[in-house]
């Protein structure tokens, strides 16, 4: 006879045609374990989603790929890119490229009443894909 079989066939088991104590502690602990994973499931799923929903606000306003100027220096004032490289022909042609984006950075400080905080503004030119923004 399997031995997990009948330990747990003890723990279980009915006396004499009523339910035994240990009967109803094993359904309360089943029942906990279920709920338990229920909940762990359902809170992945909505981390999931979040994670969706932030990585593709992330692209949006950034990009996936950003071609900069090598000397960058740490700082939001770089030097541009020329916009006529001929490799952006070539990026251009490759599946999946849906848009390719000239974009300037200018640091700034925004003062109002008695507060100073720091702004990075971003421009595009007429060309930008809104598509995102809209």
């Amino acid at each position: 006879m399997n031995t997990e079989l009948f330990i747990a066939r003890r723990i279980i088991g009915r006396k004499e045609g009523r339910r035994s104590f240990s009967a109803s502690i094993v359904a309360i602990a089943t029942f906990g374990i279920a709920l338990g994973l229920t909940v762990m499931i359902v809170a992945v799923a909505i981390i999931t989603g979040f994670k969706r929903d932030i990585s593709a606000k992330v692209c949006g306003f950034g990009a996936h790929i950003q071609i900069l100027n090598l000397d960058s220096n740490l700082s939001y004032e770089t030097l541009p890119v020329p916009s006529e490289l001929e490799c952006l022909d070539r990026v251009a042609e490759l599946d999946g490229i849906r848009n390719i984006q000239a974009f300037a950075i200018k640091a700034g400080i925004i003062k109002t009443g008695e507060e100073i905080h720091g702004a990075v503004l971003k421009g595009f030119d007429d060309q930008y894909d809104g598509i995102f923004i809209e």
